[in-house]
């Protein structure tokens, strides 16, 4: 590992344990849940940006089967989608929207994600291509399928890594 890359590692650790010692403004941290990505894709038929709940097997089925007849030949569910437990999980769908060009992406930053109260936020990482990149000219629609444990979260929120808001949700 280069210098560079552990000096941003151990201010991002730092950062990370001094915020969750802290807390968010008058808000006790309420703790993490595990989230995992249970799938991802750079052609996810979305226009928009924004953060659409599934919650069972039949609307995972039908999520699928909208994003899978766009494609030729038509792909199978991926075996990490079919083997969320939806007794234990509820999944979100995190897009990214219509972008011109590769490049593009959702990256979780972590393998936890804080609730505070009924509030789940998602850091994720919005990945752009550097202006002077090499990029395909092809339109994408990057996604990614993300599964937490089941609970009732009134509030799902994207945010970055400065905390900024990207998407939020509210049930």
């Amino acid at each position: 590992m280069n210098m560079r890359k552990f000096a941003i590692f151990a201010a991002t650790l730092l950062l990370t344990v001094s915020a969750c010692r802290s807390g968010v403004e008058g808000f006790e941290l309420s703790g993490t849940v595990l989230i995992r990505a249970a799938y991802r894709d750079s052609q996810c038929a979305s226009d928009k940006a924004k953060i659409e709940p599934i919650s069972d097997e039949t609307a995972l089925a039908d999520w699928w089967r909208s994003l899978a007849e766009q494609q030729v030949p038509a792909k199978p569910m991926p075996q990490s989608l079919g083997a969320i437990d939806f007794e234990r999980s509820v999944v979100f769908v995190v897009f990214m929207g219509r972008r011109p060009t590769t490049g593009f992406g959702i990256e979780l930053q972590s393998d936890r994600a804080p609730v505070q109260r009924a509030s789940l936020t998602i850091p994720a990482i919005w990945q752009e291509p550097p202006p002077d990149a090499m990029v395909a000219m092809v339109v994408t629609s990057p996604c990614v399928v993300f599964a937490v444990p089941n609970d009732q979260y009134e509030t799902v929120s994207v945010r970055d890594r400065q905390g900024n808001a990207l998407l939020e949700i509210r049930f």
